[in-house]
């Protein structure tokens, strides 16, 4: 069973929900929004942070490593 399939979440998380998914520490998200270090879309409704889960993921893939 995958890790996703433990996890449930709508479409879009806030940043405590996206730290929980991506296993970081949600101080971890705000360094990267503030500083652009890691680029990983988000979008604001008010004054409210919000993660697409599809992002996430594709995000997750893109981490990817593959050792030869």
């Amino acid at each position: 069973m995958t890790a996703e399939a433990h996890f449930q979440h709508p479409a879009n998380l806030t940043p405590k929900q996206a730290a929980e998914f991506l296993q970081v520490p949600e101080t971890t998200l705000s360094i990267w929004r503030t500083t652009n270090r890691v680029r990983l879309p988000y979008f604001k409704l008010g004054r409210s942070v919000r993660y697409r889960l599809k992002d996430l993921q594709a995000f997750i893939e893109s981490q990817m490593h593959a050792h030869e």
